[in-house]
């Protein structure tokens, strides 16, 4: 049975398991790495949703999932292998918005001491800020790391648009091992 953990909902109602040592354990709006995304939408609303941002087809996105029962997040983003008929969950991504990048940066702060009280088996990397991955974003982003013995990763960040409104997000973002590999050598 899966470890109830609803990221971000603000420390206001923020319950934690005792170790969570699998990003499995973790959730964003009660989705978990390795669900059907079928158990939330149907094939036509999932195909309605994804964008064509990626040059390489191995992987497919649904995004900017606005549904009812959201708590925490405003958006949620979530990644599948384009040929899987599954939908299996392989990315899934909260966004929360902010006028202010201060605001934004003490929330990380919060989630990130969340989840270091519970990721056992993980690594923390140091807190960085860099140019988004995407070469036709201007965004900068400030994030942190959870990388777990499995290689999957918990992403917490910050970013920054000069041509949004509102500039900030918060994003919190689970991913497997593959999935990240995909993202930062493939995918743009």
């Amino acid at each position: 049975m899966k470890k109830f953990l609803a990221i971000l909902i603000l420390i206001f109602t923020f319950q934690t398991p005792s170790q969570a040592d699998d990003i499995k354990d973790f959730e964003i709006e009660g989705m978990s790495i390795g669900d059907s995304l079928l158990d939330y939408l149907n094939e036509n609303a999932i195909l309605d949703k994804k964008p064509n941002w990626f040059k390489n087809n191995e992987y497919s996105i649904a995004n900017d999932l606005r549904l009812e029962t959201f708590q925490t997040y405003l958006s949620v983003q979530v990644a599948y292998k384009t040929k899987d008929k599954k939908y299996i969950l392989e990315g899934i991504e909260g966004y929360k918005f902010y006028k202010k990048m201060s605001n934004c940066l003490k929330e990380l702060d919060e989630v990130v001491d969340e989840i270091s009280k519970i990721a056992s088996g993980t690594v923390r990397s140091k807190k960085e800020t860099y140019k988004h991955n995407d070469p036709d974003s201007n965004a900068t982003i400030t994030s942190l790391n959870f990388k777990f013995d499995s290689g999957d990763t918990i992403s917490i960040g910050c970013a920054n648009y000069l041509d949004k409104n509102p500039p900030v997000d918060l994003r919190v973002i689970f991913r497997t091992k593959e999935y990240s590999y995909f993202i930062a050598h493939k995918a743009y």
